[in-house]
């Protein structure tokens, strides 16, 4: 059964368009769904699911970051940490729960997902 943080690394593959393969070999790439392929990042092959969200690192930023800092933005909130301490602006925008729930997942919890627990495909 899935823990919070392998349903939670499953949506964030979703909604970066990703798709988790399993190779014979038992180690782990990722397919992207826009057929964009960059950095090569299909080419890569991983066997934990932090080494998945380090080399994810873009993704991250265009996906949450960048989302988070406009809407903080929006509320003439001065950003003054790191990207990885933004939980502290959780109480501010109220409808980015999901995305801090992410991040918190990204950041303190990637040691918690088990890939073979996690939605993937069988690779070629």
């Amino acid at each position: 059964m899935k823990n919070t943080y392998e349903k939670l690394f499953d949506e964030f593959l979703s909604i970066t368009e990703f798709r988790l393969l399993k190779h014979k070999d038992g180690t782990f790439s990722l397919e992207d769904r826009q057929r964009a392929n960059l950095g090569d990042i299909e080419d890569d092959r991983f066997e934990t699911a932090p080494e998945v969200l380090d080399r994810m690192d873009v993704y991250i930023q265009d996906y949450l970051i960048t989302d988070i800092e406009d809407a903080l933005d929006e509320r003439s909130i001065e950003i003054d940490c790191d990207w990885k301490e933004y939980g502290k602006y959780r109480d501010f925008l109220p409808d980015y729960g999901f995305d801090f729930d992410l991040l918190d997942m990204i950041i303190n919890h990637p040691d918690k997902i088990d890939l073979n627990n996690c939605d993937y495909s069988l690779a070629n």
